[in-house]
C-alpha cells in the first residue's frame, strides 16, 4: 500500500500593528470588544486587484504582456510575489476604560471544514482603542473564524469570513518569490484540489538558515558524530595509500585568502576560452580574461554569497599552493551545481 508523506504547511506571516484612531462604526453595543473588519460574512481576498487584473485577462494576452520585461518590472512592483495580507480590526465600546498598562489580547483564527488552527497570536498589549493585526497565506474558498478575547475585561468576541475563489493561492515566505500552493484549483468534475499538499517557487533554498560547524564542533554533535569519524577514517585511508605509494603526505590545507575574477560572457563561452587559459597559468594572475583580481577573504566555516548585481556571469577563485617536496594531501571541497575544481589547470571535480 503506497503511503503519502505530509508536507509541513507553510507558515502564516504575521504583521502587528496598533491604531488610535476611533473607528466605531458598528461598535456602540454594551460588549467590551467588538470586532470591526472582516465583518461577518465578508468575503476577503487574497490577490491584489493588480494580480488579478493581470490573471483575467485572456490567455494569449497574459502571454504576451509578460513578454514585456518593463510590463514584468511593473507587476512585480505594483503587485510582488506575495498574498493580499488580511487586516483584522477590533475596538473597545464606549463604556471600557483603557487602564495605564494597556489591555492585553488573544487573536485566534482556525480554518473550518476541517477545522484546524491557523493562526493564534497572544501578549498582544495596547492602550489603543481600535486595534489591528495582519495576516496571511489563508487558502482559497475557504471559511474561517476569527476571535479577540481580552481576559482582563472577561469579553470576547468572533465572527467568521470566508477567502474569494480565486487561484493560484500565493505563500508568503522569508526571502522566498513567487510561492504557490498547486492546490485549490477546480477540476473537470467540478472538486477542488487539495491545498497545503504541493507548493512551488523560486530560489526556496534563499530560505535556509546557514549554520557551520569546525570539524571538532560536528564531532561532538550526536547526529553528525558518525559523519566526522567516517571523513576521517577517509582521510587516514587516503594517508596510508599515499604512502604505500611512495608519496609523503603533506601537511597542506587550502588558503582562507583567495583572488576573484569576475570576467564577463556566459557559461558555454568560458567553458571554450577558460579552460585552455587555466593550463597555460603557473601562478595567479593578475588580470584573467579582462577580469581584475580581488582580493577575498573567506575565514574558516564561512561563506562567500556574491551579489546578483556584482557576479552576473562566472566567478573564478583562484589561490596558490606551494608544496615543500613531492607528495600528496587531501583536498576537500563542496559546491552547488555548475562548477568545478582545478589544480594547474586539471580537472580534479567538474559538475
Amino acid at each position: 500500500m503506497k503511503t503519502r508523506k505530509p508536507i509541513k504547511r507553510a507558515p502564516l506571516r504575521v504583521f502587528v500593528c496598533a491604531s488610535a484612531l476611533l473607528l466605531l462604526q458598528g461598535c456602540r453595543s454594551p460588549a467590551p470588544v467588538c470586532l470591526l473588519s472582516p465583518r461577518c460574512g465578508a468575503v476577503v481576498a487574497t490577490l491584489s486587484d493588480a494580480q488579478k487584473s493581470f490573471l483575467e485577462m485572456p490567455r494569449d494576452e497574459r502571454v504576451a504582456k509578460f513578454a514585456d520585461q518593463d510590463f514584468r518590472n511593473a507587476l512585480r512592483d505594483k503587485a510582488g510575489y506575495y498574498p493580499l495580507p488580511t487586516k483584522f480590526e477590533w475596538a473597545l465600546s464606549d463604556a471600557v476604560a483603557v487602564p495605564p498598562g494597556g489591555i492585553e489580547y488573544e487573536i485566534e483564527v482556525v480554518r473550518l471544514e476541517p477545522a484546524e488552527k491557523v493562526f493564534f497570536a497572544t501578549n498582544f498589549v495596547s492602550s489603543s482603542i481600535t486595534n489591528s493585526i495582519v495576516a496571511d497565506n489563508f487558502e482559497i474558498a475557504r471559511r474561517y473564524r476569527w476571535k479577540v478575547s481580552a481576559k482582563a475585561l472577561g469579553a470576547e468576541a468572533e465572527g467568521e469570513f470566508e477567502t474569494e475563489d480565486m487561484a493560484p493561492r500565493l505563500i508568503r515566505l522569508p526571502n522566498i518569490q513567487n510561492m504557490r500552493d498547486l492546490g485549490g484549483r477546480v477540476g473537470l468534475d467540478g472538486r477542488r484540489v487539495k491545498q497545503g499538499i504541493v507548493y512551488r517557487s523560486a530560489g526556496i533554498n534563499n530560505n535556509a538558515t546557514h549554520i557551520y560547524y569546525t570539524e571538532k564542533e560536528l564531532a561532538e554533535i550526536p547526529e553528525y558524530r558518525e559523519k566526522v569519524e567516517d571523513f576521517r577514517s577517509m582521510k587516514a585511508l587516503w594517508d596510508s595509500l599515499a604512502a604505500a605509494d611512495g608519496a609523503a603526505p603533506l601537511p597542506l590545507s587550502l588558503s582562507p585568502s583567495w583572488t576573484l575574477f569576475l570576467p564577463e560572457g556566459d557559461r558555454d563561452s568560458f567553458d571554450r576560452i577558460a579552460v585552455p587559459a587555466l593550463k597555460a597559468l603557473d601562478a595567479v594572475p593578475e588580470e584573467f580574461l579582462g577580469a581584475k583580481g580581488v582580493p577575498l577573504e573567506i575565514a574558516d566555516g564561512e561563506m562567500h554569497a556574491f551579489d546578483k548585481e556584482t557576479a552576473r556571469g562566472p566567478a573564478v577563485l583562484m589561490q596558490e599552493i606551494d608544496a615543500p617536496d613531492d607528495g600528496c594531501f587531501l583536498l576537500s571541497a563542496g559546491g552547488d551545481y555548475w562548477w568545478n575544481l582545478r589544480s594547474n589547470g586539471r580537472a580534479a571535480f567538474d559538475l
